[in-house]
């Protein structure tokens, strides 16, 4: 029978409202859970850690552990400014936005990657430097009108490509000192092409 004539489905015969709202109250948290992760960029710091710790294996070298964190840590502070820049810490009142959480996940994480910086090598430092440049210049106008690197399509890819570059392969390898050969220049625009 149809639904207008005023007898319910047959599907919907054991729908039970209570039971609904259980439900919907039970499934917020693995949903906010999930948004926490996907807006605090943790996906991200995991896909650049991956790619870290892939460097590793592929050059069969050992570093500390202090370089991967400082990884995470710096990857998830610094893609949170870049995503949400300054209005990332304009907080509003409790419960109204999920903001606040990624500002303090922001903060935190970029005291956590100050610290494991701390303990990384001096050798590394102006590498840093660089991705530090970089990150400034993608995100600060640098044009007339206000335009960005970030606003121009392909010198946003290819910025992104360098830095992440720089990161999963240079870096490792300026840690532990080894000479940049051709390998690692073909290993380095591969990676390039890959992101």
């Amino acid at each position: 029978m149809p639904y207008s004539t005023g007898v319910p489905l047959k599907f919907l015969t054991n729908y039970k409202p209570s039971r609904s709202i259980v439900y919907f109250c039970l499934m917020r948290w693995p949903i906010r859970i999930f948004d926490f992760y996907l807006n605090g960029s943790i996906h991200v710091a995991l896909a650049v850690v991956s790619l870290v710790l892939i460097t590793i294996m592929i050059l069969n070298i050992s570093i500390a552990e202090d370089l991967v964190f400082f990884v995470f840590f710096a990857t998830i502070s610094s893609y949170n400014f870049l995503k949400f820049g300054p209005r990332l810490f304009r907080f509003r009142k409790a419960g109204t936005s999920g903001r606040n959480a990624i500002a303090i996940l922001s903060l935190f994480t970029a005291v956590l990657a100050c610290f494991y910086a701390n303990a990384l090598p001096k050798v590394v430092w102006p590498l840093l430097a660089f991705i530090l440049v970089l990150l400034v210049l993608y995100m600060l106008p640098v044009f007339p009108r206000d335009k960005s690197l970030r606003s121009l399509g392909i010198m946003k890819v290819i910025l992104v490509a360098v830095c992440w570059t720089s990161i999963t392969l240079l870096l490792p390898v300026v840690y532990v000192q080894k000479t940049l050969d051709w390998d690692i220049g073909i290993l380095s625009i591969q990676r390039f092409l890959l992101i």
